[in-house]
């Protein structure tokens, strides 16, 4: 059963992950751990300035730490599929993947990859690890946007 977890995209990412690096360039970082199986990950990103959302992207999104293949996998499908996109379109994605990983609505084509993971629950908290990664850094910097930013991205001040 275990085979059809690893498609062959998920071997992919795993073998030549998009966004790995040795050395984080980033501005914003966060590390995430799941302490069940010993991943540790740290996402770091920076984005561009700009007034306003619908201009604001993610300029660099790249990640480093010692994961399994799936946290692997999901970091690199992660980067390759939010990596100048809008941080409006960011939070979409983040929810589609929660929801997705939840069995509340499909997959987004661009993160299909990932479909089997939420019939393995344990190996789903390896897959979430670099998304609660970049939620954490969205919510730090929080205090950086516009109120506007704050709201349309969900994030309150409490």
């Amino acid at each position: 059963m275990e085979h059809q977890l690893y498609n062959e995209q998920l071997k992919q990412h795993n073998r030549h992950p998009v966004g790995w690096t040795e050395q984080l360039n980033a501005d914003y970082l966060s590390t995430q751990e799941n302490h069940f199986c010993g991943d540790e990950i740290t996402l770091g990103i920076n984005i561009t300035s700009a007034s306003d959302l619908v201009s604001t992207k993610i300029a660099l999104l790249e990640f480093s730490g010692e994961c399994c293949a799936i946290c692997r996998a999901s970091a690199s499908i992660m980067c390759q599929s939010l990596e100048q996109k809008t941080l409006t379109e960011v939070k979409r994605t983040i929810g589609q993947f929660n929801d997705a990983l939840q069995n509340q609505v499909d997959f987004p084509s661009e993160l299909s990859a990932l479909s089997l993971i939420k019939q393995y629950p344990v190996r789903a908290q390896c897959a979430r690890l670099p998304w609660q990664a970049l939620q954490n850094i969205l919510k730090s910097i929080q205090p950086q946007l516009e109120p506007q930013f704050q709201q349309q991205l969900g994030v309150n001040n409490a």
